[in-house]
Order: structure tokens, then C-alpha cells, then sequence
């Protein structure tokens, strides 16, 4: 069956399957399995089922059949950003000791220190002397360097990069091009090209996300070492635009031209914008409300659409998938235009520490997995993917690999996949954003806010006065009540807990 069919078999059905082989008992598995790393834009957990934040949800089987074939953690943290995310993931490192508070800009000089030892650097060298065990690529979106810097990925350590230096519209104003899902600027191992036109075609061929999976896809198929695949796709990050329809469930594509009915008078179809230039358009302008109707059915569109080009990256490895770690993990919460307000606050989302802004999916498949399907709540943060990695992949951090002075604060939750009644290891999980970017010590200079939390009870500090407010997020998810001026004994023991880690963490040497 074509591979679109086989996508479509699975929208169609009333409880989606995938097809992902059942993961092989931890003794029998590979000594050294392959790693395949998902990053999801922009895409926090009140859209996803598994995290069961209440309908409406999106349309994501593959993502579903993921979660019944694995561990979803519900307690896992991001930082409110998209690059100071992935320099954690990369690192092992919290931003305030690398300086990666906030994104990359075009008039920044600011990278990823190569003297950090990223990912694909621990997998080569974490074996001793001899031929690397596992080959490294990384597709899709980098945004850990600037623009320009097209080989700032392969200097991490990646044998292979093929995808955006940044978002897909990063570099619109210096090249006075508008550029977008389909038509965008890729970068292969240091050389730049152009993928699309501003005026179409409007299909996979073109559509950054299936260009990302197929890139991936092709790579991990040839690779005939362990692979360690990191795929950053650029969707649903804004521009909030219709992805191809063929990779859409029927229900969806019906949704997105009726919308075009109701607000222009004809359908929305494939390559279509929800922008602000909606607002003044010379034939056919709408309100603003229309606007904020449109970003959101057009983010849930590119959401399923991710969803589906996952799917096509494990329906085309399936010959290599038994042996293959899968993780996907979301790299912050939603931009508050996409955010619904009759269920959220949208003042709360993206580029701040509460719940909405950083905490994120984390689901986890393959033959590391014990007691698949069901859920984990210990505190878990995207810095612990590093270590997490490396005990997967079976490499050790060798003497002179990290310099001394280096502290690595990612912890492995290796023994919460194997074993469902693993004791908790980290006891508090930790986010921050500040600028300016660079130099560590910007970490006092600007803008910040920073949290931290057991799981349960939650410090936020907010600038340079340290502002802090403290929530009870089992009774209180939303974080409506603030109880920091609480009088209550239980409550004021919790909070000075907190207060006194966090200190400890980020005024201290340790």
C-alpha cells in the first residue's frame, strides 16, 4: 500500500494505529540501539491527548500509538524558548552556564560554544579510541547559531545536517523575500540552497516538514552504523500557513475550507496564510477575531501535519525501528496568538516560565522501554536528555572529554523507562529565559525569570527584583492562585524549600 494510503488508513480509523513494533525486552535489545530524536515547534501539551488537558485535541495517531507503546512523562521541562531548549538538549547545560537565554536574532554574533561537548561529541568519542560507534545527522531547524554560520552544525559534531539555519521566516527582511513553509532557505552540510517559490507549487515536495522527514529518513535507511538522528521540525512554528492536504485527515481539510467560506467567501487551500496582512487585504480582509480563529485552525492543521510526517519517518525505517529509541519532546509552549483564551491565558505561553510556557510533551518508544503505555510524573527536564543519551547508547564520559571546571547538569532517566517502579532521581526541575545572549554573566543583566519545581509546588521569580510567586499545581494547574503570602505552615515550608534550592542552584558553584 502507498505510504499516503497507509497515512490516511491510519486518520481514518476510530482508534489510529502505527505501525511500531512492540519494543524487545531491555536484555535482548541491542547493546547499542539507534537513537532517533524528535523536536517538536512551538507545541506544548494542552493539544495532545496522551497529556489529557482537557478537548479539544488534535488529530495525532502516530503520536498516540507512540504513547500506548511507550512512556509519556507528564512532569517535563522545557526552557520558554526554542534555541535555549535545544543548546540544553545539545549540552547537558542550563542556560545561565552557557549563556543561551534567549534566541538567536540576525544581528547577533552570539553560537554555541563548540568548546561544548554537544550530543554527537559524547557518542563519537564516549566508545575510546577507533572508528566512531554511531553516525550523527540532525535535520530541520538549528537556530544555535547565526544565520550565516552554515557549518555550525557539523562543528558540533554532526557528520550530516540538512535543514534551516533558523525559522523558515528568519531571514525574510535581509533578503526581502517572504519566506515560508514552502519556499525557504536549506542548508546540506555547509552549503545554502533555495527550496521553493514564493508563488508555489504547494506540495510535499516543497512543505518543510515532509522535506525534513524524507532528509531523515533517506539518512537513517543508509546509515549502516547505529545512528543517533536528530529531527527539528519547523512546523507549526509560525508562519501559520495550510500544509499540503495530503497530509491532513479529511476532517481537517473539510474544517480549514469551510473556515475560508465563512471568513472570505471561498476556501483556504494549501500554501494560505493566517498573517496580519489578512487584516488589509485589498479584496478580502477579515477582523481580528477572524484572525485569531484562523492562526488557530491553521497551527492545529500543521500540528496533524507533523504528525503525519513523523508517521512517514517511521513507516520508512521500519526495518531498522525495532532497534530504534524514539523520542519526542516538545522544545516550549504554544505563541499566545494560537493560544485558545476561553481556556488558557495566553499571557502565559511561550517565552515565560508558567506551566503553559515550558511544560511540554515528553514521549518515549522503543526496546529500552519496560511496561509500555503508561505514564511517568517524576520531574524530567529537556537538559536530561544529554546524559539520558548517552546511557541509551551505552557511551561513558572518558577522562579528559570534559574539562574539570565543567559542570553537566543533566541527569539519566534511563531507570524510569525500564522500570515503572524506578525511584525518583531528580527531586526539582528548573527553566529560565534573560537577556541579553552570551556571556554567562548576562544571567543578571536585563530581562529574566526563572523556575522551579518539585512537581507538585512551583517557585517562579520574575526580574531583576526577583518578583516570586508559588503554586500548588496539583490543586491549582492553571496557576490562578498565587500562594506565596500564604500563612499556611505546609505551604510556607514548601515554598521556603524551593526558594533555597533555587538559590543553591544558581548563586552557587555546583
Amino acid at each position: 500500500m502507498p505510504l499516503l494510503a497507509l497515512l490516511f488508513t491510519w486518520f481514518a480509523s476510530a482508534v489510529p494505529q502505527v505501525h511500531v513494533p512492540a519494543p524487545l525486552p531491555a536484555a535482548l535489545a541491542e547493546p547499542h540501539p539507534n537513537v532517533l530524536v524528535i523536536v517538536l515547534d512551538d507545541v506544548g501539551c494542552e493539544r495532545l491527548r496522551p497529556f489529557q488537558m482537557g478537548a479539544p485535541y488534535v488529530r495525532t495517531p502516530v503520536l498516540q500509538s507512540l504513547a500506548a507503546r511507550g512512556v509519556t512523562f507528564t512532569n517535563f521541562y522545557s526552557n520558554p524558548l526554542c534555541g535555549p531548549t535545544r543548546a540544553l538538549l545539545q549540552t547537558g547545560r542550563y542556560a545561565f552556564r552557557t549563556g543561551f537565554g534567549p534566541n538567536i536574532f540576525p544581528n547577533y554574533q552570539f553560537g554555541l560554544n563548540h568548546a561544548e561537548t554537544c550530543i554527537p561529541e559524547l557518542l563519537r568519542d564516549g566508545f575510546g579510541p577507533g572508528p566512531s560507534t554511531y553516525a550523527s545527522g540532525a535535520f530541520g531547524k538549528w537556530h544555535m547559531a547565526p544565520y550565516a554560520d552554515f557549518t555550525h552544525p557539523n562543528l558540533a559534531g554532526f557528520e550530516h545536517f540538512a535543514g534551516c539555519m533558523a525559522n523558515v521566516t528568519d531571514q525574510s527582511a535581509q533578503f526581502g523575500t517572504f519566506y515560508q513553509h514552502y519556499h525557504w532557505r536549506k542548508v546540506v552540510d555547509g552549503q545554502e540552497t533555495i527550496v521553493g517559490s514564493p508563488n508555489g507549487p504547494f506540495s510535499e515536495r516543497q512543505w518543510s516538514g515532509s522535506v525534513e522527514a524524507r532528509d531523515a529518513a533517506d539518512w537513517m535507511l543508509a546509515e549502516t552504523r547505529p545512528f543517533f538522528a536528530l529531527v527539528n521540525f519547523n512546523p507549526p512554528h509560525a508562519p501559520y500557513q495550510v500544509p499540503p492536504f495530503a497530509l491532513l485527515s479529511p476532517g481537517m481539510q473539510t474544517a480549514i475550507e469551510d473556515l475560508g467560506m465563512a471568513q472570505i467567501g471561498q476556501p483556504y487551500g494549501a500554501g494560505d496564510f493566517a498573517w496580519s496582512d489578512d487584516l488589509t487585504h485589498p479584496t478580502h480582509p477579515i477582523t481580528e477575531a477572524e484572525l485569531a480563529r484562523k492562526k488557530r485552525v491553521l497551527y492545529d492543521a500543521m500540528i496533524e501535519a507533523t504528525d503525519a510526517n513523523i508517521g512517514q519517518i517511521l513507516a520508512r525505517i521500519a526495518p531498522k525501528l525495532a532497534d530504534t529509541m524514539v523520542f519526542v519532546l516538545g522544545d516550549n509552549g504554544p505563541e499566545p496568538s494560537v493560544v485558545d483564551p476561553t481556556r488558557f491565558d495566553p499571557n502565559r505561553a511561550k517565552r515565560t516560565c508558567y506551566q503553559l510556557g515550558v511544560r511540554v510533551p515528553l514521549i518515549v518508544a522503543g526496546p529500552r522501554v519496560g511496561t509500555p503505555g503508561r505514564l511517568c510524573d517524576h520531574p524530567v527536564g529537556a537538559v536530561d536528555l544529554w546524559r539520558t543519551l548517552r546511557d541509551v547508547a551505552g557511551a561513558q564520559e572518558l577522562p579528559g572529554m570534559i574539562p574539570s571546571d565543567v559542570i553537566i547538569d543533566s541527569r539519566s532517566f534511563l531507570p524510569y523507562l525500564a522500570d515503572p517502579n524506578a525511584p525518583r532521581d531528580r527531586q526539582y526541575a528548573f527553566s529560565e529565559i534573560f537577556n541579553p545572549v552570551g556571556n554567562p554573566a548576562n544571567m543578571n543583566i536585563g530581562a529574566r525569570q526563572r523556575m522551579l519545581t518539585d512537581g507538585r509546588w512551583k517557585l517562579i521569580r520574575t526580574g531583576l527584583d526577583e518578583i516570586e510567586e508559588f503554586y500548588d499545581l496539583q490543586s491549582d494547574p492553571l496557576e490562578l492562585i498565587d500562594l506565596y503570602s500564604s500563612n499556611d505552615l505546609v505551604i510556607k515550608a514548601h515554598r521556603d524549600e524551593l526558594r533555597l534550592a533555587l538559590d543553591d542552584l544558581v548563586y552557587s558553584d555546583g
